[in-house]
Order: C-alpha cells, then sequence, then structure tokens
C-alpha cells in the first residue's frame, strides 16, 4: 500500500483496512499478542474482557485496561468493553454438570462477544486460544 500520509499502526498493513474484530481479551499473554498480530494485519481491534467479580479482583480488570492501552499504542484506538459476567458464571455454575462448565462458559463469552460485535458492525471474533493447546483456566 502507498499513502500520501502517515498513518498510525504495528508496522505492516494499515490499520483498519482489513475490517475489525472483536478480541477476547483476557490477563494472560496470547490475546494481547493475537491482537497486536491482527492489528499488524490492518484489522482494527475491539476488546471485551469478562469480569467477574468478586472472582476476579479489580487488579485483574486494571491489567486487562493496561494490556487494551498497550495494545492502543500500535492502533488508532482500541474500544474495551467490559462485561460483568458473574451472574452468567453462577447460572452455569449452578445448571450444569461440573464435566461441561468450561465449554459452557465458553460458549457463552463467545455469544457475549458475537452479540456485541453485531451491535456495533464488527465483522468478527478472535481469541488467543492456540488449536491443540489444553485449556490451563479452570472455571
Amino acid at each position: 500500500y502507498t499513502t500520501k500520509d502517515k498513518i498510525k499502526g504495528a508496522g505492516g498493513l494499515p490499520y483498519g483496512i482489513n475490517g475489525s474484530t472483536m478480541l477476547m481479551l483476557s490477563g494472560g499473554i496470547d490475546s494481547p499478542v493475537a491482537g497486536y498480530l491482527m492489528a499488524r494485519r490492518g484489522v482494527e481491534l475491539h476488546c471485551v474482557y469478562y469480569h467477574s467479580h468478586p472472582y476476579t479482583s479489580e487488579r485483574a480488570k486494571d491489567k486487562v485496561k493496561d494490556l487494551a492501552k498497550i495494545l492502543s499504542t500500535y492502533t488508532e484506538r482500541v474500544n474495551l468493553h467490559i462485561v460483568p459476567f458473574t451472574e452468567i458464571q453462577m447460572a452455569i455454575i449452578n445448571g450444569c454438570r461440573e464435566d461441561e462448565l468450561t465449554i459452557i462458559m465458553r460458549r457463552f463469552m463467545m455469544r457475549v462477544a458475537c452479540s456485541l460485535s453485531e451491535k456495533y458492525g464488527i465483522q468478527s471474533v478472535a481469541s488467543g486460544e492456540s488449536i491443540g493447546q489444553v485449556a490451563s483456566q479452570t472455571m
């Protein structure tokens, strides 16, 4: 791509040239790296974080805010949506078998991300998951 103006980006394709994604951002390393790599490919980032107070701390939420701020240094901006997730989490825990908790929790997280994407006209949903990697998160 050639432009006469300088466009802020991570180095790679110009930011926003390849649509937008709703990144499921956690406090780990995988999701912000996925976001950075998407930004390098010209994808506009919107992020969603699922906050389960009191089961996750304010410090965890602050860490995600910091990660979004770091990601925004490679982009024009990053919109962070913080979703209160405790009620959904408790309903799942109270209504599902223990061996199904993780997969059902993830399904609801994906549903929320898809719903937000639809609401804001975002074309895709991304996460930092790796195919074949064993999920280490416990719910």
